[in-house]
């Protein structure tokens, strides 16, 4: 069923990042994808661990360390994907510009 709140811009529509073909080619429904590269900070999580250790509870040690485990590195983006795409290619295939981030 269509949601008359959600209304998608002409400016948005593109043709497939996936084949290239236009996006009603498959059929009348598409994906929006957007994507996000993010890195974990393996010392960040170090440090995590030694605070729980040491206070003896993680639940408290997660309240306390206002420190994030990981950061995004790299927004992606917005891709229109043809549902047949969607469906059967991979997401990172999809959302990199010339195979690359």
């Amino acid at each position: 069923m269509l949601n008359p709140t959600l209304p998608v811009a002409d400016s948005r529509l593109t043709k497939c990042a996936g084949c290239g073909e236009g996006l009603a080619t498959t059929g009348v429904t598409f994906w929006l994808v957007t994507a996000s590269r993010a890195i974990i900070d393996p010392g960040a999580i170090r440090r995590r661990a030694g605070l729980a250790m040491a206070i003896g509870n993680a639940a408290i040690a997660d309240a306390l360390n206002s420190e994030p485990a990981a950061q995004i590195f790299d927004q992606l983006p917005e891709r229109c994907v043809c549902e047949t795409c969607a469906c059967t290619m991979p997401l990172a295939a999809l959302v990199m510009e010339d195979g690359r981030g």
